[in-house]
């Protein structure tokens, strides 16, 4: 079989290229779990105050679905390489966000720690956003023309 030079597989990206994408995946995650949290908290607020149990759905669902983006951020991390800082920042949100989780479920005293939890998370990860994008504003190669 001859194969002409045109129809020979993409060379692989290169691992700059993969680093920063997983970067910038990774901010972009930073910023979803802050939005997902400050929108559980206002399906809950809604259900506590006689939304109906379809509220409580919700909130219960948008959490499950901000877990699963907590653990994407974290391997994005990984991927990335970010500095030392920033992956403790992901490793202490995928933590407090396991605990958040498992906290739902418990009752009374307790279970306060749950929406503690969550604003724990919202701040880790308004921080770890705030601080992706200083990194890709000083990144080389991405100074902006004036």
């Amino acid at each position: 079989m001859n194969v002409s030079p045109t129809e020979l597989p993409a060379a692989p990206a290169a691992p700059g290229k993969v680093r920063r994408a997983a970067a910038m995946l990774h901010l972009s995650l930073a910023v979803l779990i802050a939005a997902a949290v400050i929108v559980q908290l206002y399906l809950i607020g809604a259900h506590i105050f006689g939304a109906g149990h379809g509220a409580l759905d919700a909130h219960r669902s948008v959490g499950w679905s901000t877990h699963a983006c907590e653990m994407l951020l974290l391997a994005a991390a990984l991927v990335a390489r970010l500095p030392r800082t920033d992956m403790l920042l992901s490793v202490a949100l995928v933590v407090i966000g396991t605990a958040q989780v498992a906290l739902a479920s418990s009752v009374k005293w307790l279970g306060g720690l749950h929406p503690l939890f969550a604003l724990a998370v919202l701040g880790l990860a308004i921080t770890l956003a705030a601080r992706g994008q200083r990194q890709r504003r000083t990144a080389p190669g991405t100074e902006r023309a004036s």
